[in-house]
């Protein structure tokens, strides 16, 4: 016990020799008597060490120059599979997986045989370098090793196979585990739940839940947080809610991830005074958002025509680690135009233009809005200004092609068709200038080619979003209503 202490505490101040402010070239100096009093334990666990401190290049020095000792060194022994799987493992910090391929192939030459860790590492390291398929290489190496996989190994596996969309194979883990007669931990359980919400199945994640928590397991704060988020992708915030108390009941540790799912929740479900009484509490527990929940606090705000308070959340966002997207500056046009203030939402589209930003359909078709429900000839006038310019720009995206044989298009054939134009989901304002921006240049295009006739047939989709809202509650939407109003205006024959 006495000796294993002492081998720690060396372990330690190497280690702190090693991160001491000095010359690179002065790391291996600093550190090589030391490495006498240490076994290949000790330095590996220094390794660690050092890269958790932020030392990652220093360690990396360290056992470069081991690895260049010739083999007759008395230090050259402390290359072996324990420092061989620390550096492997310290290749995922800066994705160096090709450097972790050969550390493998150096171990073989060597003569050193990899071991369940060693290849748990290298699985760890295609992962975060977004190769999955060769994570599952890896383990399925380690079994044609004949190499017995840990619980840890196992972990890994589910969270590749999540990834991959595979959340079938994901659950299958657990018969895996139980024939290998190992006893999976509850981060087993809570990796799988994550998968299975991945993969976009919360009802699989909430069932997972259940063998959990059957077979005795004990939740913890990641196992409540992906529980909130499968409730949230199933629908049930109430449920959701009730979990978020449980975790408090409990004393677990909320974090911005269980936050994010239920602040997103509340405001895609409409609650926006919910959706902003968790932000503020978010803040009352020390927890800094990130700039998705930035963004759902200002579209809760939207929701409610509350712009005073989605400038004052935009502002701490500004003065925050976040950087404002283009879902920010349209969450807090949006809140200025439901309140009426046009010259609000005009002036966030101004302040991304001036800073060098590109707005976006949504920001523009916002700020339109604002200044169309103005009800003004003027701002009217100048909405279809701004329409025009951001249209010369490709902003919008509009596109009319010609039917092809065999196309369909709302359940008619496109070859009954002589025209489709689609353009994106655009409000009332945007959408009736773009209708109205196509028909001219259809009409200009009919006058320059007046042998090819007008089209008998012209089907319009202005955002497959605005569609489907139609016909989900059996009406008419505000744009498809101000459409057919212009267009009989002008006489044109139009359901």
């Amino acid at each position: 016990m006495e000796e294993a202490v002492l081998m720690g505490n060396a372990d330690a101040g190497v280690a702190r020799v090693a991160e001491k402010p000095q010359e690179r070239k002065a790391t291996v100096p600093a550190v090589a008597q030391g490495l006498f009093f240490m076994d290949s334990r000790a330095v590996a666990a220094m390794l660690k060490e050092l890269a958790r401190v932020g030392s990652g290049g220093r360690a990396q020095e360290v056992f470069d120059w081991l690895r260049s000792l010739p083999h007759t060194h008395n230090l050259a022994a402390l290359c072996d599979v324990f420092t061989f799987t620390t550096a492997i493992s310290l290749c995922g910090h800066r994705q160096a997986l090709r450097h972790a391929l050969g550390l493998v192939g150096e171990m073989r030459a060597r003569g050193i045989a990899c071991n369940t860790h060693t290849y748990s590492a290298l699985m760890n390291v295609a992962i975060k370098c977004g190769e999955l398929e060769l994570a599952l290489d890896v383990f399925h190496q380690l079994q044609v090793d004949g190499l017995r996989a840990n619980v840890v190994t196992y972990n890994t596996l589910i969270d590749i196979y999540g990834k991959l969309g595979r959340w079938q194979e994901a659950i299958g883990v657990l018969d895996m585990v139980a024939r290998q007669g190992l006893e999976p931990e509850a981060r087993t359980f809570n990796t799988i739940i994550i998968a299975c919400n991945m993969c976009g199945q919360p009802q699989e994640a909430l069932r997972v839940f259940d063998t959990m928590f059957a077979r005795g397991f004990t939740p913890t704060a990641t196992t409540y947080t992906a529980l909130i988020s499968a409730h949230a992708k199933a629908d049930c915030l109430d449920h959701a809610l009730t979990t978020f108390q449980r975790m408090a009941e409990e004393g677990c540790e909320r974090s911005v991830i269980t936050y994010s799912a239920l602040i997103g929740t509340c405001e895609k479900a409409g609650r926006w005074r919910l959706a902003l009484d968790l932000f503020a509490q978010m803040g009352r527990d020390g927890i800094a958002p990130n700039t998705a929940i930035y963004n759902a606090a200002m579209s809760a705000c939207a929701q409610g025509a509350r712009a005073e308070e989605a400038r004052v959340i935009f502002g701490s966002m500004k003065r925050s680690t976040c950087r404002p997207d283009a879902l920010t500056h349209t969450a807090l046009a949006t809140a200025c135009q439901r309140c009426g203030d046009w010259a609000g939402a005009l002036k966030v589209l101004q302040d991304v233009l001036s800073a060098g930003g590109r707005a976006d359909a949504a920001l523009y078709s916002t700020v339109i809005e604002a200044m169309w429900q103005a009800d003004s000839p003027r701002l009217r006038a100048q909405a279809e200004h701004l329409f025009d310019g951001a249209a010369r720009l490709g902003v919008f995206g509009l596109t009319a092609v010609k039917a092809r044989q065999g196309d369909t298009l709302e359940a008619r054939p496109v070859s009954q068709l002589d025209l489709a134009v689609v353009t994106p989901a655009l409000m009332t304002g945007a959408a009736v200038l773009a209708l109205h921006r196509l028909l001219l240049e259809l009409q200009q295009h009919i006058r320059q080619s007046p042998f090819e006739g007008a089209p008998s047939l012209v089907v319009i989709t202005v955002g497959r979003s605005s569609r489907a809202a139609s016909r989900k509650c059996g009406k008419e939407t505000a744009v498809q209503a101000a459409a057919v109003s212009m267009l009989q205006s002008l006489g044109c024959p139009c359901q």
